[in-house]
């Protein structure tokens, strides 16, 4: 590894003997085995190489020198090393987090396009209830005498709801006690009953 590397070559400097050895042999101290300096460095760590070899120290300063030298360098592949690491994590966190989004955004498609299709449904068979509540609406109003038709949107437009079920002999919009006239007239069905307190028509309850 890269320190373990520089390790060696600490260990090396750490006695003098070495000095004046052979390129050769120093490399052979550093890097046994026929390894190479860590490609990680670039071309600081590859200068530093290439002047060892060129240049092979022959003084325990020297070899310190070189050492402290190799040792910045080090460190800033330590330092790029990590920020690397750290956006390579940054980089999978947002690939993670925009799958996610994705399926939500699917997920929540699929329910818009569910309730949608439900919703049409209903539309549509509530469109062809209203048409036929419409048509049933003209139909009845054409049986109604036109005088109570009037008077009727005449009442609708002061008052809501326009009619009133009488219960318990009281008008079961404004719950005033229906006079004894107005519950025969109502009883007797023959004209249309409106309550002399809110104006509602009147209609007695089903039996």
């Amino acid at each position: 590894s890269i320190w373990y590397s520089t390790s060696r070559f600490m260990a090396v400097a750490s006695f003098p003997q070495y000095a004046g050895h052979s390129r050769a042999l120093i490399h052979q101290r550093i890097f046994p085995d026929g390894e190479q300096p860590p490609v990680a460095g670039g071309a600081h760590l590859a200068e530093q190489r290439a002047r060892l070899e060129s240049e092979p120290p022959k003084t325990a300063e020297e070899i310190e020198e070189r050492v402290t030298a190799i040792e910045k360098v080090l460190e800033s592949m330590k330092h790029y090393e990590q920020e690397l690491s750290k956006m390579r994590k940054d980089a999978d966190a947002r690939d993670r987090q925009q799958k996610e989004i994705r399926v939500r955004a699917a997920k929540t498609k699929a329910e818009y396009d569910a309730v949608k299709l439900e919703y049409d449904k209903e539309y549509a068979d509530d469109t062809v209830k209203l048409k036929n509540l419409r048509a049933r609406a003209e139909a009845e109003e054409k049986k109604t005498d036109p005088a109570d038709l009037e008077k009727y949107k005449s009442i609708k437009a002061h008052v809501t709801p326009p009619m009133a079920k009488m219960m318990n002999n009281q008008c079961s919009g404004c719950f005033m006690a229906l006079p004894l006239g107005t519950l025969r007239d109502l009883k007797s069905g023959e004209h249309m009953v409106t309550c002399d307190n809110c104006g509602r028509i009147l209609y007695a309850k089903d039996e």
